[in-house]
């Protein structure tokens, strides 16, 4: 992808040493620049590529966090009945694709 479209990297993490360990291990591993956002919103508002993964029951963003001009989520977290990561709200506006 990387090839077509340049990319940069913006994770987040609740716990801020994880989200820099992340941040440079991702960056090694793929040769992209990655920043650690302050929060999930500003994780959500800097990024055309979202990818979510969570053992949580709670949803991990909001539809309002969301760039209006478009944004692919890959939600890999919600595995089981009990876990949502994304919002109904969210759901109900997507394209929707499950595979």
């Amino acid at each position: 992808a990387a090839a077509v479209r340049p990319f940069k990297g913006v994770c987040y993490s609740l716990d801020e040493a994880m989200g820099e360990s992340f941040a440079e291990e991702m960056g090694e591993e793929l040769g992209v620049s990655f920043t650690v956002a302050s929060s999930a919103e500003e994780c959500c508002n800097l990024s055309d590529v979202l990818f979510t993964q969570t053992p949580g029951s709670s949803t991990v963003l909001e539809k309002e966090w969301l760039k209006e001009s478009g944004v692919t989520i890959i939600a890999s977290g919600s595995d089981q009945p009990t876990k949502q990561e994304i919002p109904n709200d969210v759901l109900k506006a997507s394209k929707y694709i499950s595979d």
